[in-house]
């Protein structure tokens, strides 16, 4: 997909455009962030791939990605995360959606409305070397102490969701942190 939505910050679409010209134009789109845990209440963390647009090499979330539309859709998600990491996750749980901007240092623009979701899986994950270098399984416990002793390995969005405190009390919840 090259096409993607760009959006009001009412989650209207007002166009489409190249993924590239709405990331050059810091265009407010949707997205998606998933984080499926293993069964030992272990995040699936990717290393994004050396060709990644921006943020290649940097940890981040199981998975995200673009929406077709200003909707997202189970099947979407389901799709994107299969493409990535030939895996599959159970329920998809809807945590909450935040709007953010970041100027990255190669010019481009991230400026998003993100979904955040959250899943569990016991597939092991068999990754696309399109998308990730690289995948650990990790308790929230380290994940946190090594964001806090370096940071400049993790993408900017992983680094705000984890800290937010609908994102922690959700971990709480489920006994993840």
């Amino acid at each position: 997909m090259n096409n993607i939505p760009f959006i009001d910050e009412n989650n209207n679409i007002l166009g489409y455009m190249d993924r590239m010209k709405v990331h050059e134009k810091g265009l407010l789109h949707p997205a998606f962030s998933l984080f499926v845990f293993d069964q030992n209440k272990k995040l699936i963390l990717p290393k994004r791939a050396e060709r990644k647009y921006h943020c290649p090499n940097l940890w981040s979330n199981t998975m995200c990605s673009h929406p077709e539309s200003n909707i997202i859709q189970e099947d979407e998600i389901r799709s994107n995360l299969y493409r990535e990491l030939r895996m599959s996750c159970g329920k998809i749980i809807h945590l909450y959606d935040f709007i953010y901007k970041k100027e990255f240092p190669n010019g481009l623009i991230e400026h998003e409305r993100d979904s955040v979701y959250l899943s569990f899986s016991n597939e092991k994950p068999n990754m696309n070397p399109l998308e990730v270098s690289m995948v650990q399984h990790s308790s929230m416990k380290n994940i946190y102490e090594n964001v806090e002793n370096r940071p400049d390995k993790y993408t900017f969005w992983f680094k705000e969701i984890i800290k937010d405190k609908k994102f922690v009390k959700k971990l709480n919840e489920l006994e993840l942190i």
